[in-house]
């Protein structure tokens, strides 16, 4: 065997050891089968037609197939991110292979592998990874297009753009920079493929303007995801120390270094080296920014998670294409600077302490919220007392009762005790949602609360009923809580506007 083919199959050897290490640490923990609240709204708007916030198509799909083949298991939606997950470390490899080094290619999949952020939010039921995975294949068959120009090749890339459209808001970040990237590399000579390109974006449009526009102008999404939009000097600054934090949470080589690669060096090759794959990869960082500042779609934070696998992938690009500057693909030089560049991302990983803890912090995600809840309400709840459940309990509960013998489904849900009274520390707003749900002189039975994702809820209930109520707490963790109240006054004697 010659030393270039041994180089190489170290380099295959690598790239696959560190993909079965991104799905170990990526399998569905089977001891925690409760969704958590945004895996539960997405699963109960998938799979039974539930009034929830923006879902695409995507998660409609998915989550239907996933229950049509496991049942109302978690596994059945939570698989799905395993997957995108591994699609999207073959797509990087195949496209950065293609467009700068085999060693810039195993580097990046070694950032997204073991890139904490990437864990965390590969392990939960949402659309980050199938994001990142359209991404890295939409770029490789643009890539793949403008060097054979055939009638397969343009037809491959229409369909995964295609794909890309009716799947993933941020097509509309991506797809402007393919279509200056084939335009860029000759394309121009062929007009009828250009109009062809159009229809992905045409698909887009239409999907937008009918579906997503109002349900990304909604108040319930400005209210959240307004803090991450670049819309005044305050907004740039609050967001700009926010992507400081995630960078470096994503890709844990140091956020400063990250910056530098991607903010300066990338730039700086599109322009000044004409670098199209360069181009590639920064062009849809300006687009979101744009959108950002028109207040239509956040700048990072978990929805950059493509953004950030275009991160972890310009650093290895760029240092490999400034070293390998006018060396002869042949020679030893190449492959010596591709093999410093993997050993040196390769030991700062594994070097690095913070790392090993911030990957066990996103291996233990989601935490449970719920399951025990549900299990000890099941069994000591009596017919006719009244379960409120919090907002992020409430589509959990939805979800496992359309499991048959789970839990949840024993226990008859009143109604939501929303969680702005734990928010706001409102008495009056608890009463509202208890009086909607219970007689008006209810006194004697027992009133539950649930309640999750709500750090310490059960302090908030003790304080809140200690003057009024005798007051049990079966379950109090940091993220569930359930709590038993017996009034010894009715709801007009208790305060209830």
């Amino acid at each position: 065997m010659n030393p270039n083919d041994l180089y190489k199959r170290l380099l295959d050897l690598l790239f696959c050891v560190t993909v079965l290490a991104a799905v170990m640490l990526r399998w569905p923990d089977q001891t925690q089968p409760v969704l958590w609240l945004n895996e539960a709204w997405r699963a109960m708007g998938a799979v039974a037609n539930h009034d929830t916030q923006i879902l695409l198509a995507s998660e409609l799909v998915l989550g239907r197939v996933g229950v049509a083949l496991f049942g109302y298991q978690s596994i059945a939606v939570r698989i799905w991110p395993l997957i995108f997950s591994v699609l999207a470390l073959l797509g990087t490899y195949a496209f950065v292979s293609r467009t700068s080094s085999r060693g810039a290619a195993v580097s990046a999949v070694l950032l997204i592998a073991l890139g904490p952020g990437f864990v965390h939010h590969a392990r939960g039921f949402e659309p980050y990874p199938l994001d990142l995975a359209l991404t890295v294949w939409s770029l490789w068959f643009a890539v793949r297009y403008t060097e054979l120009r055939t009638r397969n090749s343009l037809s491959a890339l229409i369909v995964i753009l295609l794909l890309y459209a009716a799947s993933s808001l941020t097509f509309a970040f991506v797809y402007p920079a393919i279509l200056a990237f084939v335009c860029l590399s000759g394309a121009r000579e062929q007009p009828r493929a250009l109009w062809l390109l159009l229809a992905p974006g045409l698909l887009f449009t239409a999907i937008y303007i009918v579906y997503l526009r109002p349900q990304l102008s909604s108040g319930e999404a400005l209210r959240y995801w307004g803090q991450f939009y670049i819309d005044s000097p305050e907004a740039l600054a609050r967001v700009a120390a926010n992507a400081r934090f995630d960078i470096g949470r994503f890709v844990p080589i140091g956020w400063q270094v990250v910056c530098a690669a991607y903010f300066v060096a990338l730039p700086t090759l599109a322009v000044v080296a004409r670098s199209r794959s360069s181009m590639l990869l920064f062009v849809p960082f300006i687009v979101q920014a744009g959108f950002s500042a028109a207040g239509l779609y956040p700048l990072f934070a978990r929805p950059s998670y493509y953004l950030y696998g275009l991160m972890a992938i310009a650093l290895p690009h760029v240092v490999a294409t400034c070293l390998r500057w006018r060396a002869h693909p042949d020679s030893l030089r190449p492959k010596l600077i591709d093999a410093a560049l993997v050993a040196g991302i390769a030991m700062t990983l594994a070097v690095s302490s913070p790392l090993r803890a911030q990957l066990g912090n996103a291996r233990s995600w989601p935490v449970e919220q719920g399951g025990d809840a549900f299990r000890i309400l099941a069994e000591q709840h009596k017919p006719g007392e009244a379960v409120y459940v919090s907002y992020s309990a409430y589509y959990t509960h939805r979800f496992h009762a359309l499991r048959e013998g789970s839990a949840a489904a024993k226990v008859p849900v009143t109604t939501a005790a929303w969680e702005e009274a734990l928010r706001d520390n409102s008495m009056s707003k608890l009463c509202a949602s208890i009086k909607r749900g219970t007689r008006p002189h209810h006194k004697g039975d027992r009133i539950w609360f649930v309640s999750t994702n709500v750090p310490h809820a059960h302090i908030f209930y003790r304080e809140l009923f200690r003057t009024i109520a005798h007051i049990e707490v079966p379950l109090a963790e940091m993220h569930q809580s359930l709590i038993a109240v017996t009034l010894r006054k009715n709801l007009k004697r208790m305060g209830c506007p």
